[in-house]
């Protein structure tokens, strides 16, 4: 930054094809403390050229050199360089423009614009004679471009310098309040002094009802900047109609106390004066949006104004002082509380007594009967169904081994994997009753004969339970698990069962 303040700068527009010219020019000006601009310099790669020209490197110069020549001319980068447009923004930011043609035949195919500038003829053969009136050029835009920075940098900070001192001495020459804000007040509070009705609703506790009735619409008149100034007292930062009456409540009770403790009070109908919308209009709210339960709502909140408005009514004692003056007191018709019917206390106790009794009775007469023991064979029916159906499942998702599923007869079933299998067995001794009848679940290890089949055995037992079947309290059957008493539907049973496997094949598998 201390070398940019101290050296000129300055864009070097040429066609590739005069690079030796061009690469000259440069040399001679780092000689003379100018900075040249050379695209294949500054262009790194990957970068957009046009915008590195056009907006790091045009407008960061003091001048720019650009050099006519019978290449330059057919450029049509160089056009870009010379373009109306741009040769208009150089004048207004003080860059510089200095053409020079190679040769005189060129001025007259030059633009009109262009032609009109002192564009002279330099080349390899009087490059000496122009180049000091060239880095002169150069040094003189750059010291114009610095007086004039510099000019308009003072005339700001004068401004800015002037604005300060204006405010102190508003701050130090005037009382708390600006004269703009006295005349503005003192508006607010004429146009704000006036009084409002508010209705109330009284409600009395009845014997036997189970909340409170309303007895009675009570209006209220109070002035409506006092009210307004409750709700900001209170530090809320929202003014809401609906709940303007809840802010004044409290106060009210204070006035106007009620009867007695069996008496409540409550602000219930929204105020029909639309007070928000001339709060808006006054300035002293502000539409927004609050955050309730679940989302946000529409509301009026309280700006700086409002309560730079407090401050002057507190600072010049003009704070109106709240008060209630009841206009009228309406009656409302009392609705008749029914009297309580006489119920027995020990009626829900009685009912759910009687539930049970009969629930135990249904239960010992299914469990000893016929229908009972055809309802196991069913369910048990039901639990093969279900074994067999998740086996094929499994099956279907395993690419290495498979779970083998076969019924042993009418009241059993085999589920066997990698080195295991359980037994699923339904014993009942009788057709007429479920007494002691049982649903066993073995299980045990499984061998391989000489042939690569796999065989049972009942030796080496890796797992062992038992289960009653019962009814819940739906009338549905379930399966209860002995050592707990855990009830299950042959659905979970059977999810239960296949888990037990797996995890019994995980165990032997794992290495």
């Amino acid at each position: 930054m201390k070398d940019r303040l101290s050296k000129p700068k300055v864009f070097l527009s040429h066609s590739a094809l005069d690079k030796e010219f061009i690469n000259r020019l440069a040399v001679d000006l780092r000689k003379c403390q100018i900075e040249p601009w050379l695209d294949t310099e500054e262009i790194r790669d990957g970068r957009l050229w046009l915008k590195v020209i056009f907006e790091d490197g045009i407008p960061t110069c003091d001048a720019v050199i650009i050099y006519l020549t019978e290449n330059s001319l057919k450029s049509k980068m160089v056009a870009k360089e010379l373009d109306a447009t741009l040769v208009e923004q150089l004048g207004e930011s003080g860059i510089t423009l200095l053409p020079y043609v190679s040769n005189s035949e060129l001025r007259g195919r030059l633009r009109p614009d262009i032609r009109s500038l002192h564009c002279r003829e330099w080349d390899q053969g009087n490059y000496d004679e122009i180049l000091p009136s060239v880095v002169a050029e150069v040094w003189r835009s750059f010291t114009e471009r610095v007086v004039n920075s510099a000019t308009v940098h003072e005339k700001n900070r004068r401004l800015e310098l002037e604005l300060e001192l204006k405010k102190v001495q508003e701050k130090y020459e005037s009382t708390v309040f600006t004269g703009s804000e006295e005349r503005e007040f003192q508006y607010l509070l004429s146009r704000l002094d006036r009084h409002i009705d508010i209705t109330f609703s009284l409600y009395q506790h009845m014997p036997n009802a189970k909340s409170p009735i309303k007895i009675a619409n009570e209006i209220y008149r109070v002035h409506m900047l006092s009210a307004v100034i409750e709700v900001v007292k209170k530090g809320s930062h929202f003014f809401d109609l609906e709940e303007l009456e809840y802010h004044l409540t409290r106060p009210l009770n204070q006035k106007h106390p009620l009867p007695d403790k069996g008496f409540e009070r409550y602000g219930n109908d929204p105020v029909s004066d639309r007070i928000d919308l001339e709060l808006q209009i006054c300035g002293l709210v502000k539409h927004a949006y609050k955050q309730v339960f679940g989302g946000s709502e529409s509301a009026f909140e309280f700006t700086d104004k409002m309560h730079r408005f407090r401050f002057w009514l507190d600072y010049y004692g003009r704070t109106p002082e709240i008060n209630f003056e009841l206009v009228s007191k309406v009656e409302v018709p009392i609705p008749k509380v029914p009297e309580p019917k006489e119920e027995f206390l020990g009626m829900s106790t009685i009912k759910e007594i009687d539930r049970k009794v009969n629930f135990k009775a249904r239960y010992n007469r299914w469990h000893t009967s016929e229908e009972g023991v055809a309802s196991a064979r069913l369910e048990f029916e039901s639990l093969c169904n279900e074994l067999e159906g998740k086996v094929k499942r499994s099956n279907r998702v395993s690419e290495t081994f498979h779970i083998d599923f076969r019924r042993e007869g009418q009241n059993k079933c085999r589920v066997s994997g990698v080195g295991v299998s359980l037994s699923v067995e339904w014993k009942c001794e009788q057709a007429d009753t479920l007494e002691g009848s049982v649903l066993s679940v073995s299980g045990h290890k499984t061998v391989f004969d000489m042939e690569g089949v796999q065989s049972y055995t009942d030796e080496g037992g890796v797992y062992s339970g038992e289960l009653d079947i019962k009814w819940n309290k739906d009338f549905k059957v379930m399966w209860q698990r002995r050592e707990d008493n855990y009830r299950f539907s042959s659905e979970e049973l059977a999810s239960s069962l296949i888990a037990t496997l797996a995890k019994e094949i995980d165990r032997r598998v794992s290495p």
